[in-house]
């Protein structure tokens, strides 16, 4: 009787027409993600630093993504159509932009150079992944189904806010150290993915986690290239850890950038301050 009840709550999840690229909906959640960032900015200095807030902070994360995937995996594993439970493994939680759900955990209870080296990647490869999909939401990213399109804005808001706490509270400094760092925590991920996608299709599952399986057209800017020219899955793996190792560098590029250009203007202010009487 409970499980019927439950089962009818999950049918009766509401719905709405699928959300439009830049529609009201998108646009208020860019709008309130950039308001926050730009509080965060102005009050940069207030923000809570330090290892054990960090890992409070990551520990907070961990625990929204956790509980946002958990709603997602039980929603779309019902069909209320037939009245079955079946786990749809083309939405198995090891996309490139899942990885948080499992890295904010592990950096919240791991050591200091472990976390730090989790930072660097989320401040990263974590913000631009984030920050791509809440920009520039592709088809399929909105549903009818309200909740989802809340999951997804909340996950990649999250993802884009997370990173940019730890650029702004300096956990990640624009260093060859984080970008190392980042690097070694992302360079892993992607043959796991690969084998993954390679077990999935043996077994006759629908698995194409971070869209470079062989077995699935992928829409993925110059990986849909590769794919064209029948590439098989080793060499659409290293693809992507190119493709999206230059992406995940060029972030820490542009933070050196912003820092360069914040520094100089900074000192350029201090330096005014200064009349010649106060030289003497």
């Amino acid at each position: 009787m409970l499980q019927s009840a439950f089962e009818r709550m999950i049918a009766g999840t509401p719905r709405s027409a699928v959300p439009s690229r830049w529609g009201i909906f998108h646009c208020g959640c860019l709008i309130l993600v950039a308001v926050l960032i730009a509080a965060a900015a102005v009050f940069r200095k207030r923000l809570p630093r330090g290892e054990k807030n960090v890992s409070r902070i990551l520990l907070a994360a961990g625990i929204v993504f956790i509980l946002l995937e958990t709603g997602k995996q039980i929603l779309c594993s019902f069909d209320a159509e037939a009245g079955f439970w079946r786990y749809d493994f083309s939405r198995f939680p090891f996309q490139f932009c899942s990885l948080p759900i499992w890295l904010c955990p592990i950096g919240a209870f791991c050591g200091e150079k472990s976390c730090g080296r989790i930072c660097a990647f989320l401040a990263s490869y974590g913000l631009f992944a984030g920050g791509a999909v809440l920009i520039w939401p592709s088809g399929g990213v909105f549903s009818e189904i309200v909740f989802l399109n809340f999951h997804t804005m909340i996950w990649h808001g999250l993802m884009v806010l997370l990173g940019a706490y730890l650029w702004l509270s300096e956990t990640v400094t624009p260093s060859l150290r984080d970008l190392a760092g980042a690097v070694i925590v992302y360079l892993p991920q992607c043959p796991v993915a690969a084998l993954l996608n390679e077990a999935g299709h043996r077994l006759g599952l629908p698995l194409d986690l971070f869209h470079f399986s062989p077995y699935f057209q992928t829409d993925t800017p110059l990986l849909s290239a590769v794919q064209k020219a029948g590439a098989n899955g080793f060499v659409m793996m290293l693809s992507f850890m190119a493709v999206f190792g230059l992406l995940g560098a060029s972030v820490f590029a542009a933070a050196a950038l912003i820092r360069l250009l914040f520094t100089k203007t900074k000192s350029k202010n201090t330096n005014a301050d200064f009349s010649p009487e106060d030289k003497k």
